[in-house]
């Protein structure tokens, strides 16, 4: 609340303000859930998913409907794939499926050309995130972490620096 205060008092108030906060809320619950206990909501990651799909097709906020879907899709299914073939090799499961919601949500959000950089810059996080605790996460690396963080980085470079 604090932050749409300040944001107001620069800017003048509307509602893409308000969903902007709401999306830098889940990203920073899903950030501070991982990081401490390995999980992600789900409820938050399917909310991000259809606030994406919505909120681009009615307003084209981010990128088109098209995209939008097509983000959601090659999220989940990218993800997917990678453990599955982790699977194959290791016979034991490498990413959650927390991870594989969260990555589509944000390929519903910022459509499916944002994926790449959002899947770069989470994945170093996360390493780094092991690298500096690497005694906590010697079993599991909380990627939902790295991919919310990637998400928010991704705006902040791709889509504030790119209206400016």
């Amino acid at each position: 609340m604090v932050m749409l205060l300040i944001l107001s008092s620069y800017t003048s108030f509307n509602i893409s303000m308000v969903f902007i906060f709401l999306l830098f809320s889940i990203f920073y619950t899903q950030i501070i859930l991982d990081y401490r206990h390995l999980i992600l909501s789900i409820t938050l990651s399917i909310l991000l998913i259809l606030a994406g799909v919505v909120i681009n097709y009615y307003l084209n906020f981010f990128t088109s409907l098209e995209e939008s879907i097509l983000g959601l899709a090659a999220g989940y299914i990218s993800l997917w794939l990678i453990n599955a073939l982790y699977f194959l090799i290791r016979k034991k499961i490498g990413i959650g499926s927390g991870d594989f919601l969260l990555f589509s949500g944000c390929g519903a959000i910022f459509g499916v050309y944002a994926l790449g950089p959002i899947l770069l810059i989470g994945a170093s996080i996360s390493l780094l995130i092991y690298v500096l605790n690497k005694e906590k996460f010697a079993e599991q690396i909380p990627l939902g972490s790295g991919i919310a963080s990637g998400a928010v980085i991704y705006y902040l470079i791709f889509v504030v620096i790119g209206l400016l």
